[in-house]
């Protein structure tokens, strides 16, 4: 596994850095969900508004890192024409070139395709949570 991450290039740690992010806002706002107990509605409010704004940064995530993925495909293939541009190319090198965009397109995509479900995911828990309480609250009232 560590050998496909560096043959991904320089790419691949912001990608890992944005993966880990993902994974510590996710963890973090299932936290948030369980502490949602035994709360008042203006509290619940609160919790609701940070999940929301935790699932927007999982949306960012999702959108940023197949656009990272695709900046190592470009300095994959940049890779794949310096090798050609010389009179004998090594079909090694070339070859380098073209797993090192392929890695990065795969690692973006895989990042981000979680990240978007679970933020989706995260804002309709939220949006169920909070509509029930609306509820629940107009009734008391």
């Amino acid at each position: 596994m560590y050998e496909i991450f560096l043959k991904g290039g320089i790419v691949m740690w912001p990608l890992l850095f944005l993966s880990v992010l993902a994974l510590a806002i996710l963890l973090h706002r299932i936290f948030l969900f369980n502490a949602m107990k035994g709360k008042n509605f203006f509290e619940l409010c609160n919790i609701l508004a940070r999940v929301q704004r935790g699932a927007d940064n999982l949306f960012l995530i999702s959108s940023i890192a197949p656009l990272l993925g695709l900046l190592g495909t470009v300095f994959g293939i940049i890779k794949c024409f310096e090798t050609l541009s010389v009179s004998q190319p090594d079909s090694q090198i070339l070859s380098l070139g073209l797993s090192e965009a392929l890695i990065t397109t795969a690692a973006g995509l895989i990042i981000s395709i979680p990240c978007f479900i679970a933020g989706h995911s995260l804002h309709q828990q939220a949006d169920k949570i909070f509509d029930r309480e609306q509820q629940k609250n107009k009734a008391v009232q």
